[in-house]
């Protein structure tokens, strides 16, 4: 251990720290890739089932409109919704069981990334509370504190003024005995 350097273990740090995020990313890539299948199989049903075709075809071709839209904007083509052709049906599917993968991919890669929201704020949540107890507790801990110190302070000038008084007494009754020439200590306090 003591050939190992300082600077050894901070540069170690510094990689562990890295390879965090990697991992993160590398978790949400398996989410989405893991998605794929699931997505392919939705494509398959929706292309062969009749109620999802009919969908898809409506999908299909309303995708290609706007496809069509957005490149004509985009290159200063006026736009005319009447000269668009129609695509035909099984292009129109591919396209809407193209989306509904997508969409699919979509749904389950949004889902995984709002259940660490969820999860993650539950925790800062909860240690926002702690936090909040902890501090409540330190308060009152002080509070309670400073409730003692106040006694023992008003403890200790009810002792000062008795002592004071007992001083005072038996400076009397020193004067008292040694006659009636004042002391020079009675003469100090005007006695």
């Amino acid at each position: 251990l003591k050939s190992f350097p300082f600077s050894h273990f901070v540069l170690f740090s510094a990689m562990v720290g890295l390879v965090v995020v990697p991992l993160q990313k590398l978790f949400w890539l398996g989410v989405r890739q893991g998605a794929r299948p699931i997505a392919r199989q939705m494509q398959l049903y929706s292309e062969n089932h009749p109620q999802f075709r009919s969908w898809c075809v409506t999908a299909g071709r309303t995708l290609h409109a706007t496809q069509l839209q957005v490149v004509r904007v985009s290159r200063g083509v006026e736009i005319d919704s009447s000269s668009f052709a129609l695509l035909d049906a099984d292009k129109a599917v591919a396209k809407g069981s193209m989306l509904v993968g997508e969409l699919t991919v979509f749904a389950v890669t949004g889902g995984a990334v709002l259940y660490e929201f969820v999860v993650t704020k539950r925790n800062q949540e909860a240690s926002a509370a702690a936090q909040r107890e902890k501090d409540l507790a330190e308060k009152l801990a002080l509070a309670a504190k400073v409730q003692g110190l106040e006694a023992s302070l008003v403890l200790l000038k009810q002792q000062q003024e008795q002592q004071q008084e007992v001083l005072l007494g038996r400076i009397a009754s020193l004067e008292a005995h040694l006659g009636q020439q004042p002391s020079l200590w009675g003469q100090l306090w005007g006695r």
